[in-house]
């Protein structure tokens, strides 16, 4: 809807668009960069799988969690989740418009979050195997259960992405 940019579409959608717009360049360019970034989690992150993914060499890490909490109080990212743990997410609307805007600004860039996400959820996944393997049952559940649609989101990418290379030998 926000990316087809038709002009037979619905005003108040072409307003959607616009207000996200409008939104979106009022960010600084630390802000936006990030805003990008954020939109290849598929369902709600923790602070781990932020830095894991944002690691870049511009801009000063330990500024991240500051515009990810500007961008809260900009009501671009949601906070989820207990008390207890840091998690967010980005509205579907806001995640698919921040994906669209990272492959205009930076097409490779696309390419390479996906794997730091497929290498920190592996990651993950591995950790809540040993978890069920001990004594840390529950906790690994839970994260399993906070993590499940970015974990899904890499097992699907998995399967496309052998697929596309099962597919091109066979070529």
């Amino acid at each position: 809807m926000l990316t087809s940019g038709s002009r037979i579409a619905l005003p108040r959608h072409q307003t959607l668009r616009a207000l996200v717009d409008w939104s979106y360049d009022l960010l600084a360019e630390q802000e936006q960069e990030i805003l990008r970034q954020l939109a290849v989690f598929a369902g709600s992150f923790d602070l781990d799988a932020a830095e894991s993914i944002l690691a870049s060499d511009r801009g000063d890490p330990s500024q991240r969690l500051d515009i990810i909490t500007a961008l809260c109080d900009k009501s671009l990212i949601e906070v989820v989740g207990e008390a207890d743990t840091a998690r967010w997410r980005l509205l579907e609307t806001l995640r698919e418009y921040a994906r669209q805007r990272l492959e205009e600004a930076e097409p490779q860039a696309a390419g390479r979050l996906l794997v730091r996400h497929r290498d920190h959820y592996l990651s993950v996944a591995d950790a809540c195997d040993a978890g069920f393997r001990s004594s840390a049952q529950g906790a690994a559940q839970h994260r399993i259960e906070n993590d499940y649609e970015n974990m899904r989101l890499v097992g699907l990418w998995q399967v496309l992405t052998r697929a596309g290379a099962a597919g091109g030998a066979a070529a």
